[in-house]
């Protein structure tokens, strides 16, 4: 990496040294490094700028930086003066404009309108999501009977989301135009709504019969549920969810979350549904198999 700077910064001062010789600016060159976000060699471009204009710059800048504490006019001689006024107008002032203007830029993408809208679009979905889920349980099974964990928030949710909200970040900043593509945020917000209405609809049509843990020891109030939308699929609990998981990230314009959370999600559940539905046939027997071969899942390739 040492040796890929120490080239950069040697193509920096050649290319300003060809620059004064056929007499061209140099800002339009600094400007293309910031824009390029090459710091560095932006920084050897000032260097070569002054190391022209004035003889004494590099012991300048050298007893700045190994002299911290001397006064600086301590480390001036009398010709320095018109030098690092020069410095100052022409060079510094520009870079630090370019600065502010690069500052600017990534304060600029993360609160516009775009990412306003999206970001408050995202977390106004997870807190209704999971208060609803709380308040659900609690007026089914009482508060005594619910825990934190029918908030359904577990670490590696947690990491989940922070790793969809960093690739938000991260492409609005490099890829802002790949966010304004309102049409795919919009099927996204549809997609949130309808994975909502399917999962609530089914903790309420289910009532007590619905848990969050999946029980091995039936209870008599357990019952099977096959009315309401249970009539069309038999998990739609899970089939809301992975909508609604998938949602968020195409309504952000995620396209490696949106990917990533429909695998790891829809994996999720093609392991849990054999799982649960191997208890269901133990409290329901037949019943249950009959159903079971009437209707389907609600999870794509999940029988």
């Amino acid at each position: 990496m040492q040796a890929i700077e120490d080239r950069c910064v040697c193509h920096c001062f050649l290319t300003v040294r060809r620059m004064h010789a056929a007499d061209e600016p140099i800002l339009p060159f600094l400007k293309n490094c910031f824009e390029r976000s090459f710091l560095a060699v932006a920084v050897a471009v000032v260097m070569a700028e002054a190391t022209r204009i004035h003889p004494r710059s590099n012991q300048i800048f050298l007893g700045f930086c190994d002299k911290p504490n001397t006064p600086s006019t301590d480390l001036l001689e009398s010709g320095d003066m018109p030098f690092l006024k020069y410095l100052s107008e022409y060079v510094a002032t520009p870079l630090r404009l370019l600065l502010m203007r690069s500052s600017m830029s990534f304060t600029g993408e993360i609160l516009s309108y775009t990412a306003c809208r999206q970001l408050s679009q995202m977390f106004l979905a997870v807190a209704f999501f999971h208060s609803s889920e709380y308040i659900l349980a609690v007026a089914f099974h009482g508060r005594s009977n619910v825990t934190l964990k029918s908030l359904l928030i577990s670490k590696n949710y947690l990491l989940a989301m922070i790793f969809s909200l960093l690739e938000y970040v991260i492409e609005i900043v490099l890829f802002p135009g790949l966010k304004e593509h309102w049409w795919i945020s919009d099927t996204g917000l549809a997609l949130v709504v309808i994975g909502e209405i399917i999962r609530k609809s089914a903790i309420i049509t289910a009532g007590r019969a619905f848990t969050h843990l999946i029980k091995v020891h039936h209870e008599e109030h357990h019952r099977l549920i096959t009315h309401g939308i249970y009539r069309f699929v038999r998990h739609p609990g899970y089939s809301g969810f992975l909508i609604w998981s998938v949602g968020t990230q195409i309504m952000l314009c995620n396209p490696i979350s949106t990917i990533a959370f429909a695998i790891v999600v829809w994996k999720f559940f093609a392991e849990r549904i054999p799982y649960e539905e191997y208890f269901l046939k133990r409290f329901f027997g037949s019943e249950y198999e009959e159903y079971a071969r009437r209707i389907p899942s609600g999870v794509p390739f999940v029988k």
